[in-house]
């Protein structure tokens, strides 16, 4: 799993190589394209992605990551061959995943057990550091188009990173451990705290990936990108 501190991660599961395969079998046996391959996830799934970002950086054209921030058990092993485009979106109330980072409130109840992370603000730097971004990030305050969510959206955005790449934190002020524009109840609004219904996390995710590509990353074409004799 992508917060290295699961039981999945203990018992030596390799679910990194396990997507890689997957990948490779879509594109082989599916004719997908695998020069557009893209991840994005929520919780768990969102530090997979941050985690997949890193160790497929040769197959992954760009990810989004909810409701996850940079482990820190998992931060120094990322060197990326080239610039990633990356979406972080997070809420400041998510009591799960602190938006100012530190334990995480897993299975062991946030005890120190399930692994600390940095906050969304230092991760959205992280990234923009790594996709070698320059200058001041731009800050943009969303519509407040529903306001019985009880919360807003600050779209933070990185411009001048290398080739295409851009890095974006959508900052869910009052917002929980949730996937905005998801359906949510009284339940999930007690379990799991606010949902904004200002932004569709899926749509926006879907508009930043379509015009991103592995072209810079020197991908191998759909044509040619079979698998290696490692992943066999």
């Amino acid at each position: 799993m992508g917060r290295g501190t699961t039981d999945a991660d203990k018992m030596g599961i390799d679910d990194v190589r396990f997507i890689s395969k997957m990948i490779n079998a879509v594109i082989t046996d599916y004719n997908a394209d695998a020069v557009r391959v893209y991840v994005a996830g929520i919780s768990n799934g969102g530090f997979m992605v941050q985690r997949l970002m890193c160790q497929l950086t040769d197959k992954i054209a760009a990810g989004a990551s909810v409701a996850a921030e940079i482990m820190d058990s998992v931060h120094l092993p990322c060197n990326i061959k080239c610039a990633k485009p990356m979406i972080l979106i997070h809420g400041t109330k998510d009591n799960h995943v602190p938006y100012n980072g530190g334990a995480i409130k897993g299975q062991n109840g946030g005890n120190g057990k399930d692994g600390y992370s940095f906050s969304a603000d230092s991760s959205f730097h992280l990234w923009a550091q790594r996709d070698g971004c320059k200058g001041n990030y731009t800050t943009e305050n969303l519509p407040n188009k529903v306001k019985k969510d009880n919360c807003t959206v600050v779209k933070k955005t990185y411009t001048n990173c290398k080739g295409e790449n851009n890095v974006i934190l959508y900052k869910i002020v009052n917002g929980g451990h949730t996937w905005p524009g998801a359906n949510s109840t009284i339940v999930t609004q007690l379990l799991l705290g606010n949902t904004n219904e200002d932004m569709n996390a899926g749509a926006e995710t879907w508009n930043f990936f379509k015009t991103r590509t592995l072209q810079t990353c020197n991908a191998p074409s759909k044509l040619n990108a079979g698998i290696s004799s490692q992943e066999q």
